[in-house]
């Protein structure tokens, strides 16, 4: 199947992005929490067992590179926050679609 001209500028195929959204909906419904890497891989696990964690990993890299979310490293781990409003169907910032 054929990826759009998104998902290809994103590096990501349609699993991809389902994945893009889940996380993006679990750091947008909680912007106060951050999250660790282990801590979104075993929240999306319950979701889907079969979802792999590099492709988790991947998949929260991809949103912290277009700025939906923000990644510090805080003692040991990686942590992942919720940074600003996303239009999840095409991965632009709500900040310039409303401007």
């Amino acid at each position: 199947m054929p990826l759009t001209k998104r998902q290809f500028e994103l590096g990501v195929d349609e699993e991809g992005e389902e994945l893009m959204r889940r996380i993006y909906r679990l750091a947008s419904s909680n912007p106060e929490l951050a999250y660790s890497l282990e801590e979104i891989i075993s929240m999306i696990r319950v979701e889907d067992s079969s979802t792999g964690e590099n492709q988790i990993e991947k998949a929260v890299g991809v949103l912290v590179g277009i700025g939906a979310m923000e990644g510090r490293e805080i003692g040991y781990n990686d942590y992942f926050a919720f940074l600003q409003e996303f239009d999840t169907g095409t991965w632009m910032s709500t900040k310039y679609i409303n401007s």
